[in-house]
């Protein structure tokens, strides 16, 4: 059978567009976010508007780099057994169309959907859309996007008492 040149990589296989992609986001992130001026919001323990984006980048450019790693290493396994290397990437499968058009067109209408439905069902319909177009199963998509809600809904809503938008509607989320 041959494979489809829209989908995407097995899970399991390393991508040098990932990895390259998820340092330079973290690396830009922890950058910017180091920019930022310390200004405690309350007593002297209080970490400041900083240190979220500044640990979410350090954690993104360590993900890519631990991609980029598995990536090597697998390549030196396949060298080390003779075979040609199949990590090499493909112009077409770096950025398949099916699913740079579903990471497209789900940044275009987040916005739009946060302002009319709410961060709740915009955000769920984000992740199962892009979970989906990228080629996940309904029940991981389902249970990703219900964990991350109930993640940044705890952290940010609960923990940092910060009012998540509500959209519109007006929703009692």
């Amino acid at each position: 059978m041959i494979p489809d040149p829209d989908s995407p990589p097995p899970p399991d296989r390393p991508s040098l567009a990932l990895g390259t992609a998820l340092v330079a986001f973290g690396a830009m992130a922890a950058f910017l976010a180091a920019r930022i001026p310390y200004r405690p919001l309350g007593d002297t323990s209080d970490p400041g508007p900083r240190a979220f984006p500044l640990l979410l980048g350090l954690f993104l450019a360590a993900g890519g780099l631990r991609e980029l790693i598995e990536l090597r290493e697998a390549q030196r396994a396949a060298a080390a057994r003779g075979e040609p290397n199949p990590f090499l990437p493909n112009p077409r499968s770096l950025f398949p169309p099916r699913a740079t058009l579903s990471v497209g067109l789900a940044a275009i209408l987040y916005v739009p959907a946060i302002a009319w439905l709410g961060f709740i069902p915009s955000t769920i319909l984000l992740v199962l859309g892009l979970m989906k177009g990228l080629g996940a199963t309904w029940r991981w998509a389902v249970g990703t996007a219900i964990t991350l809600v109930a993640v940044i809904h705890l952290l940010f809503a609960t923990l940092f008492r910060v009012q998540l938008p509500t959209g519109l509607l007006g929703f009692p989320w």
